[in-house]
């Protein structure tokens, strides 16, 4: 007999069982798969794919925007997000990386970005009522600057130099 102890109410898992002989060879082919919802406190994180965007927001003033897809609660709670920023592409999240929680948003601009540096992100869903968290490492990088605009260039650094501006 199986129990299946962490298991989180009101989800439905499937399951499937397959003899093996101790030495590990002589495999009998799987069950059917057979599903059962549990029974119990919600306690299951949200299913989120993570951040799906960061690019430059090419603004007078520095920023990047990152976005992400809607997580899916398990237990229908509302969502929160967590944003974490580091300059370290190895970087794992905690609360002295993270940069925003919000709730319900999908997406955030980061108006700290500091011009030319580069950032890596993390975002992570968290059920509200649980504090459940998913666990997802999907990491977007970008590099925050101003705007593509035209600007004046002369020449003229050395004596004969044509200037180039009319």
């Amino acid at each position: 007999m199986f129990s299946d102890t962490t298991a989180s109410g009101g989800v439905t898992y499937g399951y499937r069982v397959r003899g093996v002989a101790a030495t590990g060879q002589c495999s009998a082919a799987p069950s059917q798969c057979v599903e059962a919802t549990a029974v119990g406190a919600c306690s299951a994180a949200p299913q989120f794919a993570g951040i799906g965007s960061a690019s430059n927001a090419g603004s007078a003033s520095c920023a990047i925007n990152l976005g992400w897809a809607a997580a899916l609660s398990s237990c229908g709670n509302a969502t929160a997000y967590s944003v974490f920023r580091s300059t370290d592409p190895a970087f794992e999240p905690s609360p002295q990386n993270r940069i925003e929680s919000q709730i319900g948003a999908s997406n955030y601009v980061d108006s700290s970005a500091l011009s030319g540096t580069n950032y890596n992100y993390i975002v992570r869903a968290s059920d509200l009522t649980t504090g459940a968290t998913d666990s997802n490492l999907v990491q977007l990088s970008a590099r925050a600057g101003g705007p593509a605009i035209d600007g004046d260039w002369f020449s003229g650094a050395e004596q004969g130099d044509p200037n180039l501006s009319a």
